[in-house]
């Protein structure tokens, strides 16, 4: 461990100089103990030692410890002559390029004229130091940064390696000027040494409290966020849960971790998948699929059991069908019961990456999100508009079960589910659709309409592709009803309410099976009336839309006009009125639409 922390008493005063006084402070007044530093604390020292360019540049992701050794260093390493002030760049910055710029240079005039003054060796840190390259102040610093040693004005910058690459690498002379010193994420071995002494030194009383075990596991669910970096995110999880033991009682378990976690990133590290309840939970939220939901069952039941290829993404699937046939419901749902929550799921519109500019784009796009959020389902839609270069990028992933950023670095899809969705073979489906063909029969028909446009090596390294056919009136009035009962919770949780459909009867024909099934009239026209019927009318989708535009539109007009309608009614009708399509073959047009009526159960015969 870096040395023990002392207490410093403040000795400079900087209150003549107004820049300084408005955006430095003093630092190593109160240092937290520093673990496993010895070697860059070495560096530093010896960095600033250095008699004409003693400038050092501390790079590493934030919350690795670059201001905490800075802390430690002012705190055990310097001389009674000598002072480590920081100064706060991005607080400069906030009121634009032209006063930043203007409060910089007034900061390094008074820098020099305090050190003038007291004669005493001034070490400036400065966080986040690619503000200045980004903001144009480089000019303000440079003469400093060339004398420092001769000046006894040393600068230590801190910056993580993606902002370094950005801002201050392509300046050369800036760059050239600051020596790097690279901080790696600790051990876990380490990381528990510095959990134990950031709880000794913070919250003593609750040492006990914290078994090495629970340390072990704050430790490993650091992996549920790579974006963070180690001790920050351990020590983030430590802080939480001793906030909520001295506030709630709640006692530091595993248990509590897990509440934590969830709390603050959406994950829930306890969630196991049930794939039987999954398969029933599907089968419920989207009608019509029994194939494609099978094929899943099978797959999926491979990979929870932890049994999937582990040098490959946790399964990766091309769902082809027709729009509004229920690809993007299964996904979310899929999200839902592999992770716990439907934000779990990234989806990104291949529509959007259809030029070689956009290919870096989308690399930028994913990467990020994976690196914020590895446990996830990302859906790519509509696979057949991407650009051929982002199609690679795929293969890369799908290929090694990882992609890499613009800095080089290869991030990990290994935890991730990939689903891509096309429109690719929706004649093959729909030629299809009236046959009992089974899943073997349906992959090999789409695979041979697929090859047209995707590579066979891209399908070839697919866990399955997966066919949506195209939904018969059968199936959109099933959706019908559920989407129903959806807005009628809503209806119900606003307005204290039930909205309850005209029990009158349409006979409706069943699309590809050709058989004639009854159904409720109010569905029936939500489902025929004035949608085109073909393989390409939205399906799903389009029915959907219709519950939200026509039946929320007739139930806002009623509630608008009878504000509290639960004080005066026993529930509320949803019914069709004048003549549908259906009605009379030989009238295109129709003239039906659906209206409210209230209902009192007193009023009834």
């Amino acid at each position: 461990m870096v040395e023990a922390q002392t207490k410093r008493v403040l000795q400079i005063d900087v209150s003549k100089y107004p820049v300084l006084a408005r955006f430095s402070h003093e630092m190593g007044l109160d240092a937290s103990p520093v673990e496993g530093r010895e070697v860059e604390m070495g560096q530093l020292r010896a960095d600033l030692s250095r008699p004409v360019i003693s400038n050092a540049m501390l790079l590493a992701g934030a919350g690795t410890g670059k201001t905490a050794l800075v802390e430690s260093y002012a705190a055990n390493y310097t001389s009674s002559n000598e002072h480590v002030l920081e100064l706060d760049v991005v607080a400069m910055a906030e009121n634009g390029r032209d006063q930043f710029n203007a409060s910089l240079k007034r900061a390094m005039d008074e820098v020099q004229k305090l050190q003038h003054a007291d004669q005493v060796q001034l070490d400036i840190f400065v966080d986040e130091f690619h503000v200045v390259p980004m903001n144009g102040g480089t000019d303000a610093i440079k003469p400093i940064l060339a004398r420092s040693g001769r000046l006894g004005i040393r600068f230590i910058a801190a910056t993580t390696n993606e902002e370094y690459f950005d801002y201050i690498k392509p300046n050369q002379a800036l760059d050239q000027r600051m020596q790097p010193i690279k901080l790696s994420e600790p051990s876990d071995q380490l990381m528990l040494k510095i959990l134990r002494s950031t709880i000794n030194y913070y919250a003593p009383d609750m040492n006990g409290l914290f078994t090495d075990h629970l340390l072990k596991k704050v430790i490993e669910y650091g992996k549920y966020q790579p974006a963070m970096f180690q001790p920050r995110k351990s020590i983030l999880y430590i802080d939480a849960m001793i906030g909520n033991y001295r506030t709630f009682g709640t006692k530091p378990s595993v248990p509590h971790l897990n509440a934590v976690l969830a709390e603050m990133t959406g994950i829930q590290a306890d969630w196991k998948a049930d794939i039987d309840r999954t398969v029933e939970i599907l089968k419920s939220r989207v009608k019509g699929q029994d194939t494609a939901i099978n094929i899943m069952r099978d797959s999926l039941n491979v990979s929870v059991a932890g049994l999937n290829d582990p040098s490959k993404p946790m399964g990766s699937y091309l769902f082809a069908g027709t729009t509004g046939t229920g690809k993007t419901e299964l996904s979310r749902t899929l999200a839902k019961a592999l992770f716990g929550t439907e934000r779990a799921m990234q989806r990104y519109d291949m529509s959007e990456y259809q030029t070689q500019d956009s290919v870096q784009v989308f690399q930028d796009r994913i990467t990020t999100g994976l690196t914020s959020q590895p446990y996830t389902i990302l859906l790519f839609d509509e696979l057949e508009k991407a650009h051929p270069g982002v199609r690679n990028l795929l293969l890369q992933l799908l290929d090694d079960g990882r992609m890499t950023d613009k800095y080089g670095r290869q991030i990990s899809g290994l935890n991730a589910y990939i689903i891509m969705t096309t429109n690719l073979g929706a004649s093959t489906l729909a030629d299809v659709a009236n046959k009992d063909a089974d899943a073997r029969e349906y992959e090999e028909l789409l695979f041979s309409e697929l090859s047209i446009t995707l590579k066979p090596e891209f399908l070839g390294r697919l866990s399955a592709i997966v066919p949506f056919q195209p939904l018969s009136n059968k199936t959109l009035v099933e959706i019908a009803e559920l989407r129903f009962k959806e807005l009628n919770r809503r209806i119900y949780q606003k307005y204290g309410i039930q909205l309850r459909l005209s029990p009158k009867k349409q006979e409706l024909g069943d699309g590809y099976r050709q058989e004639i099934f009854e159904a409720n009239r109010v569905l029936a026209y939500i489902v025929t009336d004035k949608v085109v019927r073909n393989a390409n009318n939205g399906g799903g989708r389009a029915v959907s839309r219709r519950i939200e535009q026509e039946v929320a539109s007739a139930v806002s007009d009623f509630v608008n006009k009878h504000p509290r309608p639960h004080l005066k009614y026993d529930y509320l009708v949803l019914e069709v009125s004048g003549k549908m399509v259906l009605d009379d073959m030989y009238d295109s047009e129709g003239s039906a639409h659906l209206v409210v009526r209230p209902h009192k159960k007193s009023l009834a015969k």
